[in-house]
């Protein structure tokens, strides 16, 4: 699977080289910095999100393959 490869040195790269998010000053507010627990909530969110779907194709795939197995065995 050399297509996951990419995908996890850019997720892997991302969350060791992220800094804490701040918004710029504007209409007379100083730079917010958010505090660091809320990038972690971030983080487990988009991965709540991203996981399921290689996780249902594996599956799935599992799936096909003995159905194509036991028709097989029937023949």
């Amino acid at each position: 699977m050399s297509f996951c490869y990419p995908i996890k040195v850019i997720t892997f790269t991302k969350l060791i080289n992220s800094a804490p998010m701040k918004n710029g000053a504007s209409a007379g507010f100083e730079v917010y910095v958010y505090p660091e627990w809320s990038t972690i909530v971030g983080w487990f969110i988009f991965a709540g999100c991203i996981i399921p779907i290689p996780l249902v194709y594996i599956v799935n795939y599992i799936k096909e393959y003995r159905n194509i197995g036991l028709k097989d065995l029937v023949r």
